[in-house]
């Protein structure tokens, strides 16, 4: 198997490298590297952190939980008809009960969202110790610091590289260059991809039939409003604002902030993804005009673009 390696990357089209802090240290992986980036260079070349397959796995199944558990409490509380008409008799129309049925919504859905922020927060913090990892080994790459099994091995792979780009330093040099825009590529400027969230978020559809369902103006038109507000725009600006949290909270020198942590952490995110998602729920209300739905979420989706560089 590993003598028809080469000849196998040379036929490949694609080369997806699951990465893990072990894989620029190894010099078989510097090998398949090596081999790929000779006969293909490395535009085709998919860098993705292995702890993301899981996070995406996890997150994807807690938004169908999430919807789920939302549509069968809401009903009784947001959405039901006793609920409206005290809305109705107790607060003042347009923004007063716009701001309650927000407040109600934030409320449930900062319940749902700490069954899952204790995970999200741990991630995102060993996320960044990886992505900085990432980062120095490409920076400091040398084939010559790779580690094998057994190091006859090692000659063998050296001839190649050498055979492949003349020198082992050009080599090193294409590796730190070419992975690093590819890394800058595929991962963009944040600890996850605009891309690798999005794949998240399609759970929302069946959020998105339920609330036709429930609630008492079956208008498409606001729901539909309402489902792209979460899925390309608040959920994705709450995921950054996130990043950023988590950053600060993860490079903060005081002590006291690092040892509570564990708690100041899920609560802090589960308070944002709530506010924000509850924010996107605004657009089901349907006193409000279609020029005040239509023009905030384009601009919100603007600015998400902007923030991920989806078109850079």
């Amino acid at each position: 198997g590993i003598k028809a390696l080469g000849d196998t990357l040379r036929l490949s089209d694609k080369m997806v490298i699951l990465w893990q802090q072990e894989y620029f240290t190894r010099l078989w992986c510097t090998f398949e590297l090596a081999t790929y980036i000779r006969f293909h260079g490395s535009k085709q070349i998919v860098l993705v952190p292995l702890n993301h397959v899981p996070f995406v796995l996890l997150m994807t199944a807690f938004h169908f939980v999430a919807a789920a558990g939302f549509n069968i409490v809401a009903p009784y509380l947001a959405w039901s008809p006793w609920f409206a008409e005290l809305v109705a008799k107790c607060v003042p129309p347009a923004l007063g009960q716009l701001a309650l049925m927000s407040t109600v919504h934030f409320v449930l859905l900062f319940a749902f969202y700490m069954t899952t922020t204790p995970f999200a927060f741990e991630f995102f913090r060993k996320s960044i110790d990886d992505r900085r990892a990432l980062e120095e080994q490409l920076a400091n790459y040398t084939i010559r610091a790779c580690k094998c099994f057994d190091e006859r091995d090692r000659s063998f792979v050296e001839a190649k590289v050498l055979e492949y780009f003349g020198t082992l330093e050009e080599f090193d040099r294409q590796v730190r260059q070419l992975m690093r825009q590819q890394m800058e590529a595929v991962l963009g400027r944040t600890i996850m991809p605009y891309t690798t969230l999005l794949m998240m978020e399609w759970a929302h559809i069946m959020f998105a039939f339920a609330l036709y369902v429930h609630t008492p103006h079956k208008n498409y038109g606001h729901i539909m409003i309402m489902w792209c507000a979460i899925v390309f725009a608040t959920d994705m600006l709450a995921m950054y604002v996130i990043q950023l949290v988590v950053s600060c909270i993860h490079d903060s020198p005081s002590k006291w902030l690092q040892k509570h942590s564990w708690w100041i952490g899920p609560i802090t995110l589960a308070s944002i993804f709530g506010m924000f998602t509850a924010v996107a729920m605004c657009f089901l209300y349907p006193r409000l005009a279609w020029t005040c739905k239509a023009i905030p979420l384009v601009l919100m989706v603007l600015i998400t673009w902007k923030i991920y560089g989806v078109f850079e």
